[in-house]
């Protein structure tokens, strides 16, 4: 049963008469008030005489909620009230909720009032002032948000506002505002004249929730417009009939005046001139109080449209005149729109041309209005259609669980009335058609979900594919990539290392030892491409695995600066390094690091022709945790705002110019840049062309992974009593299936051990320890017969003081996980190819240290396998 508060407040309804374009619009207020768009005549609110006193926050937010409908002028007084309240209190998420809530309630009092400027702030403090996560007043929010922007025909936002206000009623389970909020949609699809999707919204709103007669009241009107607008005239009268007998019901005289007004021009557009008739006179007579006496204008335009189909140009003349009586013809609403197009063909008729003219040109302008906002509307519809898999899913479960009720509720009735027959039956009946539908209703929502549920099979199943199709095609070019680069590294280990070991002869001319370097440095660039292309290959699959543990940053950055010192001499520039201010090892990727430092200053040595380069280290605090900040700056041609992006990007330099004059595949910046992310660091750029560049990177230090990544693994401990053994002391065996390279490495080799001799394949390998005694033995990966890997794990597991040689290994595998495959099969340290003698030595004599540490911690040296 409806309330006396209840009924008061929907006797206050307005419904606007449906005139073209359709303009009934619904929306329903958290008091169970609902709001249709007011025709153009409707009075405006009264200015409240004196700001009410209130004795409390919940006092005034309750009394701007009660004149809300009545008097927008007395709720936004109260509500500026509530907000002198809500100042008062005490910093809390009540406090912000507090104030969002007047705000709102301002909001809503000053677009009832017709001024949407002093609204919009309103609104927009409202918003910012609430809470984060959902609730009622966040909805409620949005949805005089959503009012708002369509009172000023910004559809897209509208609709945006309707949506997420949709999204957080259903986040909260609150079904009749999910409601609302699709009926609110539907206005949009109306202005866009889209009525199917008008007729979809208000069913999808009354399957949601339908125990409010005014929701159900508004649905009806809303769907039997659309219908009118889409000609379907029969389908439309039975809804109009059901909503004119619901507001008969409640006593509305204003309601029941809109809605005759409405079932006449349903009958006078299907032709039925004699029932527009009958329901012109009805209404008349319904309006004659003062209730709706503001509507008799749009019923004396509906029968002067009337008149004029049934040529009565007197019943015509004088019905229009009265719908026009005081108006400015240049000023009336979009409303009068289609009564403008009568009075100018009845003008016509009668030949009062200024008359008939000054019509015409009024229904021009509301009628390209009109196509105007129905324009806009549909771009903001298009830009932002409304999902509603999950509202279809929702509604399924509401009308599950109201058949439930259904069911508890007939046989209750069923054990209450037991004697009263006839009663029963009349309850079986009702019960059993609701039954009927609900099971018709729910049998229709399941087919939908059931091809929603096909469809989204479908799209992962494809998408399954596609990822399998990538997956495939990475893996495809990571072994292209890895066997490429052995296959490439290894002539250039022989051509690198045989051209040092010539170069450090002194038995050539200097033009033959010239030539010589030549081919020593292009074999050292063509390395340096093959390696950035592996480092992004590396990075782009997500395979980069970084090993951090302590580093002296300082000793680290100091070497690779010294690698490109003499490169800056020899153009004359100033080079300068200044890491004294970083005295203390952190935790990072010191092979990353390297990397990256050398990648920046060798850019600052090649773009720099005169100048400076100068390189600086420097503690770095962020969070609580330690870090590095390296800055290279250089004197060199700059770079243009506009590349300052282009730069990081792979295979990419500023112009085609810079590629020309300085060379290079343009990947250092690029794997600088992804190596800085990777590392949880950042980096930055201050250049200005023709001027120089500044390369700041700021890199945390790896707290979280210094346990696991420092640990040390237990080194084979050797014979005891032993003394420990230099590289000139040592017995070398190198396993090397390539002649070229097993050439070059005992080239570099011979003069700085004691002796060296050559394995093709571990098989070899194993033979060759049964004979003789080796201190050291240099492993290659990838061979015939028995590879690295099989060979080391073979030797570790022999049974005797062989097994305890120190062993390592020299690959031209790069690729993650290499190294780490071959230390955890038991080698001591590894070394990539081309073989760099100043490389190898600081291997070796880091394995000899770290052998030699191991055996003094249990009072143990080193010595050689016997």
């Amino acid at each position: 049963m409806t309330s006396p508060k209840r009924f008061r407040v929907l006797a206050t309804i307005v419904l606007a008469v449906v005139v073209s374009p359709s303009v009934l619009l619904a929306q329903v207020e958290q008091l169970a008030m609902v709001e249709l768009q007011a025709s153009p005549e409707t009075p405006k609110e009264a200015p409240a005489t004196a700001k009410p006193a209130f004795d409390s926050f919940d006092a005034a937010v309750e009394a701007a909620k009660g004149a809300m409908m009545s008097s927008p002028a007395e709720a936004l007084s109260a509500a500026e009230v509530a907000l002198v309240f809500a100042d008062e209190m005490p910093d809390s998420l009540a406090k912000s909720d507090a104030v969002a809530t007047s705000f709102w309630l301002q909001a809503e009092a000053a677009l009832r009032l017709n001024r949407p400027t002093e609204a919009a702030p309103l609104v927009t403090r409202a918003e910012s002032s609430i809470g984060d996560g959902a609730s009622q007043l966040a909805g409620d929010i949005l949805l005089t948000k959503a009012r708002l922007a369509r009172a000023e025909s910004d559809f897209g936002l509208a609709l945006i506002s309707f949506q997420d206000a949709y999204r957080i009623f259903n986040a909260i389970d609150s079904a009749r505002s999910q409601a609302i909020a699709l009926q609110g949609v539907g206005t949009v699809y109306d202005a866009a004249r889209q009525y199917e999707r008008v007729i979809d919204y208000n069913e999808r709103a009354t399957a949601v929730y339908s125990d409010d007669g005014s929701l159900d009241l508004v649905s009806l009107n809303n769907r039997a417009n659309a219908l009118r607008e889409l000609g379907r005239y029969r389908e439309a009268l039975p809804l109009l009939e059901q909503a004119l007998q619901m507001a008969r019901e409640r006593q509305s005289a204003v309601l029941e005046t809109r809605i005759l007004t409405n079932v006449a021009m349903l009958h006078l557009q299907r032709g039925a001139l004699d029932a527009a008739a009958t329901s012109i006179d009805e209404a008349l007579r319904v309006a004659m109080g003062d209730a709706a006496g503001g509507w008799r204008v749009y019923i004396h335009g509906v029968s002067a449209q009337l008149a004029l189909e049934r040529g009565d140009m007197g019943a015509a003349v004088a019905a229009i005149e009265r719908t026009f009586d005081g108006a400015d013809l240049k000023e009336t609403p979009a409303a009068f729109r289609d009564f403008h197009e009568t009075a100018y063909k009845i003008y016509k008729i009668r030949e009062e041309k200024d008359l008939a003219l000054a019509h015409l040109e009024r229904f021009k302008s509301l009628d390209d209005q009109g196509r105007e906002v129905a324009a806009n509307a549909n771009q903001a519809i298009l830009s932002a259609e409304f999902d509603f898999a999950n509202q279809e899913l929702q509604i399924e479960k509401l009308q599950r669980n109201q058949l439930e009720s259904d069911f508890a509720l007939a046989e209750a009735r069923q054990r209450q009335r037991l004697l009263a027959t006839y009663a029963v039956l009349a309850l079986v009946t009702i019960v059993l058609g609701f039954m009927g539908l609900a099971i018709h209703s729910a049998r229709r929502n399941q087919r939908v979900t059931a091809s929603l549920n096909a469809e989204l099979e479908s799209a992962n199943v494809e998408l399954q594919r596609n990822n399998a199709a990538l997956e495939k095609a990475n893996q495809a070019k990571l072994q292209f990539l890895s066997t490429t680069s052995h296959e490439i590294r290894t002539p250039l280990n022989a051509i690198i290392g045989l051209t040092d070991v010539i170069m450090a002869g002194d038995s050539m001319t200097p033009r033959d030892k010239e030539y010589v370097r030549i081919v020593n440095e292009s074999g050292k660039s063509l390395l340096a491409i093959v390696n950035d292309i592996l480092d992004i290959s590396r990075l782009e699959s997500g395979r980069l695995v970084i090993d951090a543990k302590p580093v002296d940053v300082a000793d680290s950055i100091g070497a690779v600066a010294e690698l490109w010192r003499r490169s800056a001499e020899d153009k004359d520039l100033e080079f300068e390094v200044d890491i004294a201010a970083f005295d203390a090892p952190i935790a990072t990727d010191d092979r990353l690091l390297r990397q990256i430092a050398s990648n920046l200053i060798s850019n600052a040595v090649k773009f720099t022709k005169s100048g400076a380069v100068r390189v600086s280290l420097r503690p770095w605090t962020s969070l609580g945790r330690r870090g590095l900040e390296l800055c290279v700056a250089d004197t060199g041609i700059g770079i243009a705002p506009e590349a300052r992006d282009l730069i990081f990007e792979a295979f990419r330099q500023e112009d085609g110019s810079a590629r020309r004059n300085f060379g290079g595949a343009g990947l250092g910046l690029a794997i600088v840049q992804r190596l800085v992310h990777e590392m949880d660091g950042e980096i930055s750029l201050d250049s200005a062309l023709g001027e120089g560049s500044v390369f700041t990177i700021r890199l945390p230090a790896r707290a979280d992974e210094i346990e696991s990544a420092t640990a040390p693994r237990e080194l084979p401990r050797l014979e005891e009593g032993a003394a420990p053994c230099s590289i000139e002391e040592l017995d070398v065996l190198l396993v090397e299936d390539n002649p070229a390279n097993a050439m070059v490495i005992k080239a570099l080799l011979k003069s700085k051990v004691k002796s060296i001799e050559t394995a093709e394949n571990g098989e070899v390998c194993l033979r060759m320890m049964e004979e003789n005694s080796y201190d050291l033995i240099l492993m290659d990966k990838q061979m015939p017969v028995m590879d690295g890997l099989e060979a080391i794990r073979c030797i570790r597991k022999m049974d005797d003081a062989r097994r305890d040689v120190a062993i390592i290994a020299v690959t031209a595998d790069v690729f993650p996980g290499a190294r780490e495959e071959l230390i955890e099969a038991g080698a001591d340290d590894y070394v990539s190819k081309p073989v760099q003698l100043p490389v190898i030595l600081r291997t070796i004599d880091a394995t000899l240290a770290r052998r030699a540490r191991s055996a003094g911690d249990d009072g143990r040296a080193l010595s050689a396998a016997s």
